[in-house]
């Protein structure tokens, strides 16, 4: 975390576009000289350093994701037959997917190896598949017309987040404090699980599936309770998807005309994220108590200083 505030703050200072291609430069042949290498230890070094930038410079390691070769390279490493080396490299998946593009690129290449690997005998490594392939089934976003996955994956997947997380958080309850490698461990299967959902509310149906479903709902918001930081960004990002805080932008009828003629992708608004259906959604979250989970969020997740986790406070107002 250290390394990577300071590559974000060498990142930051470099204000010349000249200077800032050569850092991309720099840490691209770095990776791909590891990649290259016959040790796989090189490979999982590189893995690592690729996560780095996505705790803080994450448009560096952007940038160098777009280079031929290095998520193929992660993707080679997942299927190590050492566990270490999997987790490494799924987590490393799981960070650098962020963008559309992306996704879109490898989910061909990713999907079967996730599926496999989340057929795993380690709960670690099936648990990180799970997580991977829910990013990637709602690698479209909100667009209805993408369908990263077969119909109906990404409610399957839904279960079985659900499944992680109420299992995990009842033995997160049950187990004794003096017990703490078990107590820590079901919190990270109840972060993971809550992650995957974060992604998979992005979908139209699944936030009408996790809606409808009152005793998941309050075992969501029982979560903001837990006084966990790390909860914090997937947990008010799967509460904003249900309640479509996000700021919608508006296309023109002109665009729209003009993105036909040249036929070019546009958009398409699935039926539940409708006007009506929308209101119909917040109505239900605040009858199950978004209001008390808002609340907790507000001070016990975004706690501190007033300028601490702006970000986090600002998706909790929305």
């Amino acid at each position: 975390m250290i390394v990577a505030c300071l590559l974000a703050k060498i990142s930051e200072d470099l204000v010349v576009e000249k200077l800032q291609q050569q850092l991309i430069k720099t840490c691209t042949d770095y990776i791909l000289d590891l990649l290259s290498d016959k040790f796989i230890e090189s490979k999982v070094e590189a893995a690592s350093v690729l996560g780095t930038f996505f705790y803080g410079p994450f448009e560096l390691g952007n940038a160098v994701l777009t280079n031929q070769g290095i998520i193929e390279g992660m993707l080679l490493l997942s299927q190590s037959s050492v566990l270490s080396h999997q987790t490494v490299a799924l987590d490393t998946i799981i960070l650098a997917t962020n963008k559309k593009d992306k996704c879109l690129g490898i989910v061909d290449q990713a999907v079967p190896l996730l599926k496999a690997l989340y057929k795993s005998p380690n709960d670690s490594i099936k648990i990180r598949a799970l997580v991977g392939l829910c990013k990637l089934g709602v690698a479209g976003g909100s667009d209805a017309s993408i369908k990263a996955l077969g119909e109906g994956s990404t409610l399957n997947l839904a279960k079985s987040c659900k499944r992680l997380l109420v299992n995990n958080l009842e033995r997160y309850n049950e187990t004794k404090t003096d017990n703490v490698s078990d107590k820590e461990e079901a919190f990270d299967n109840v972060r993971w699980a809550v992650d995957g959902f974060a992604f998979l509310s992005l979908d139209a149906d699944v936030k009408q599936v996790i809606v409808e479903d009152k005793e998941l709902l309050q075992t969501i918001f029982s979560l903001t309770k837990l006084d966990k930081l790390e909860l914090g960004y997937p947990l008010v990002s799967l509460l904003g998807n249900l309640a479509n805080s996000q700021q919608k932008k508006e296309i023109e009828p002109e665009m729209v005309e003009l993105a036909q003629y040249a036929k070019q992708h546009i958009p398409e608004e699935h039926e539940l994220d409708l006007p009506q259906e929308v209101e119909k959604r917040r109505r239900q979250l605040v009858e199950v108590g978004v209001a008390v989970a808002l609340y907790n969020c507000t001070f016990k997740l975004a706690a501190g200083t007033v300028g601490s986790r702006p970000q986090l406070r600002e998706e909790i107002s929305k």
